[in-house]
């Protein structure tokens, strides 16, 4: 049913179909008033550790999604269905990049410019869609062989991890806490052939879609408040 995966029931529907949220008109996104964090009332803040500043307004926000190769379906759908869908429900770029030879996983390229005041950026509301397509079990031949969700991997550049893991793993250590979920940096050697110089692979993955969707939540709030630097090379060719 709509919301399975963790994403509130206005941001998916059914059979990997979006349900269209009425027209953004600035404030929260359709939806968003629904909690994203286990037993937290609806209209509940952000439990404290996935707080963080808003962004500057003009701050470029991206996030590099890896996209099992079996899944770049579900996210691009028949005929680029589904990724329009998304971009024109969300208000942001996304683009699913290239194939790299010798890599299982594509990139999804997904990013907007902040206007400093959203509590939710165009940016995260289609990170949490991109979650809900991957996380989708598989229709037809496929279903028997399901068995859950993979782990929902971000490329991160190496300046913006530190806002993630806080002294001492302070910080990763309360979002893992607050979320249910597993959330990790993997080894520099466990870095995909599609990822950029400096970057840092993070993996989050919990037995619970739910906690998995609040962990991405918790993540790119945190990564959305603590933009790199303009001239940091980690501009995606977006469409």
């Amino acid at each position: 049913p709509p919301g399975q995966y963790g994403v509130p029931p206005q941001y998916m529907g059914g059979a990997g179909q979006f349900a269209p949220p009425p027209p953004y008109m600035g404030g929260a996104y359709p939806g968003q008033e629904a909690s994203m964090y286990p037993g937290q009332a609806p209209h509940a803040a952000a439990p404290a550790p996935f707080r963080a500043p808003t962004a500057s307004a003009g701050a470029q926000v991206v996030f590099r999604v890896l996209c099992p190769g079996n899944r770049t379906g579900s996210v691009i759908g028949r005929s680029g269905d589904t990724i329009k869908a998304l971009r024109e429900q969300s208000g942001a770029k996304i683009k699913m990049l290239d194939a790299i030879p010798g890599c299982e996983e594509r990139v999804v390229a997904i990013s907007c410019a902040e206007d400093g005041v959203s509590p939710m950026s165009p940016a995260q509301v289609a990170l949490l869609r991109v979650y809900a397509c991957i996380a989708e079990p598989p229709q037809g031949a496929g279903a028997a062989a399901y068995t859950g969700p993979p782990p929902f991997r971000l490329l991160i550049p190496g300046q913006q991890v530190g806002c993630l893991i806080g002294k001492g793993g302070a910080i990763i250590k309360a979002m893992r806490e607050e979320s249910g979920a597993h959330i990790k940096i993997l080894p520099h050697e466990q870095l995909p052939g599609c990822a950029l110089e400096g970057d840092e692979l993070l993996e989050i993955g919990a037995a619970s879609p739910h906690a998995c969707a609040a962990a991405v939540q918790a993540v790119s709030t945190r990564l959305r408040a603590y933009v790199p630097r303009p001239d940091a090379p980690i501009a995606m060719p977006l469409a």
